[in-house]
């Protein structure tokens, strides 16, 4: 860096005889003196720059936990490795973007998986009807005061399940406002880890249509 300053400041200088740089001449080491302060300062903000945005291998753990409470998100825990934690805050950051298919459930999927949860969303397409759970025996029958499981949960409007358990879907019609969150195929369930439960429903939450609810088939580890 110092040598290209050198040879752009010559560039800049008239062409007369004064402007001379012979090497080690005073003129010589006035330059290299100038250029050397110069170098410091550009390296500085070069070092600057990379721990502003998480692209670099200067950002470190330390710089994504400034930028984890900066932009309000979950502070990583234990065992989340510095690239994911990475990824996290540059999608934060560039988020809406100029995509216009923001609200397409590809577009959340690769959201979710870019963000570490391996999961993949599945469109309701009438198949199956969660209102059968919600209104029939499973809920207020063996489901939720007997010994019968439901295969999946709400995320409707909080980062806490328990609070969307009682989410009232609707009738048959708000079905197509539904959609699944879980494994590859249909009924499949994923896995995601227990510590990031709460990140995992608020990035959905954050991501998903207001109007729309999230049936989540995963099972936390």
């Amino acid at each position: 860096m110092l040598r290209d300053l050198i040879n752009l400041t010559k560039q800049l200088y008239p062409t007369g005889r004064a402007f001379n740089i012979r090497t080690n001449g005073v003129f010589f080491k006035l330059s290299d003196s100038l250029a050397a302060s110069e170098a410091r300062v550009l390296s500085e903000l070069r070092n600057l720059l990379s721990r502003v945005i998480p692209d670099n291998a200067v950002f470190d753990a330390e710089d994504a936990g400034h930028w984890e409470r900066a932009l309000g998100l979950p502070i990583a825990p234990e065992g989340v490795d510095l690239e994911g934690r990475k990824q996290i805050i540059y999608n934060k950051m560039k988020y809406p973007g100029t995509l216009k298919a923001r609200q397409h459930y590809l577009y959340i999927e690769a959201r979710l998986r870019e963000n570490g949860f391996n999961v993949y969303i599945l469109e309701n397409d009438l198949s199956e009807t969660p209102a059968a759970m919600n209104y029939g025996e499973f809920n207020y029958g063996e489901g939720v005061y007997g010994s019968a499981a439901i295969d999946w949960t709400v995320c409707a409007n909080y980062t806490d399940e328990t609070k969307d358990r009682v989410f009232n879907i609707g009738l048959p019609v708000n079905y197509r406002a539904t959609f699944y969150v879980g494994g590859q195929n249909p009924g499949d369930f994923a896995t995601v880890p227990a510590e990031r439960k709460n990140e995992f429903r608020e990035l959905i939450l954050k991501l998903k249509p207001a109007q729309t609810v999230g049936l989540l088939r995963i099972n936390y580890t």
